[in-house]
């Protein structure tokens, strides 16, 4: 079947390790949107952030990891926040906790307390483009609720982290309240229950009047999961885990590192002839 829409996780998947877009990416997706197939970014990442590596490229965005979905002219279609109440519980245990240091995801900025460490500061800079003014200081989560609609909270696990497996046992009691996902090394993600990226992949499927058979579907690590068990033509990257490699139809010959995406692409769809 021919395909309509292909949707690439970013970090480790579409960005090589130097988190960059390489030259043949950037060709093979304006080849493909050119030519009218919808290219969508699916990320932990918030939709501004995804506009910095898209220049030229109109894209539609699986945001903050599913719980924000924007069209291919950038307008909101979706999302799913988080209300103060429903966080209670699980903020006076991140409180509580010394290796937990949250960045909180609006729908207008993103967000960091002011008693953070100055080290802690610069890892939600260097993560979420903060040197761009898309960092607030708060003084408190509920400056973040008078401000802005909370879609996730991202906590990162210590500067190195090496704490990840700690954190997730420790927010255990939480996970039938939240969608707790590890998002990628050191960090885990905390959105509504509502909201995945397999949740906001079956919404633009909809919103776009495509089917899962019309699209082609790449990712690396286990946020993408619940997104590439729903496509039949999905693909972990070679330099993807091992228990995303399991599940999906395809491995790509090539890691992140060395265009994989864009190698299977023009492969697939027969650019290279």
């Amino acid at each position: 079947m021919m395909k309509k829409m292909i949707v690439c996780d970013m970090d480790k998947t579409l960005l090589n390790d130097k988190q960059q877009l390489s030259r043949l990416t950037r060709e093979t997706l304006k080849t493909i949107t050119d030519r009218g197939i919808v290219f969508a970014a699916a990320s932990g990442r918030s939709r501004p952030n995804l506009e910095d590596f898209f220049q030229g490229i109109p894209f539609a965005s699986i945001s903050d990891n599913g719980s924000t979905l924007y069209d291919v002219d950038g307008s909101l279609i979706w999302y799913e926040d988080c209300t103060y109440e429903q966080l209670k519980g699980i903020w006076q245990l991140i409180m509580d906790t010394d290796f937990l240091h949250p960045v909180f995801c609006g729908l207008k900025k993103n967000y960091v307390l002011e008693a953070e460490t100055e080290a802690a500061r610069e890892v939600a800079w260097h993560y979420f483009n903060g040197f761009n003014g898309r960092v607030g200081l708060v003084s408190s989560i509920e400056e973040v609720f008078d401000r802005d609609r909370l879609v996730k909270i991202s906590l990162h696990t210590s500067l190195d982290g090496s704490e990840e497996q700690k954190g997730l046992r420790l927010l255990k009691d939480y996970m039938d309240q939240f969608m707790i996902r590890l998002s990628g090394e050191g960090w885990i993600d905390v959105i509504s229950k509502k909201a995945s990226k397999g949740i906001a992949y079956e919404r633009l499927c909809a919103h776009l009047g495509l089917e899962p058979e019309e699209t082609m579907v790449f990712g690396d690590y286990l946020n993408d999961l619940d997104m590439l068990v729903l496509c039949p033509d999905s693909w972990c990257m070679l330099n993807g885990h091992p228990e995303v490699k399991k599940q999906c139809r395809h491995v790509t010959r090539y890691t992140n590192d060395q265009d994989g995406v864009a190698r299977e692409i023009i492969r697939t769809l027969g650019l290279d002839g």
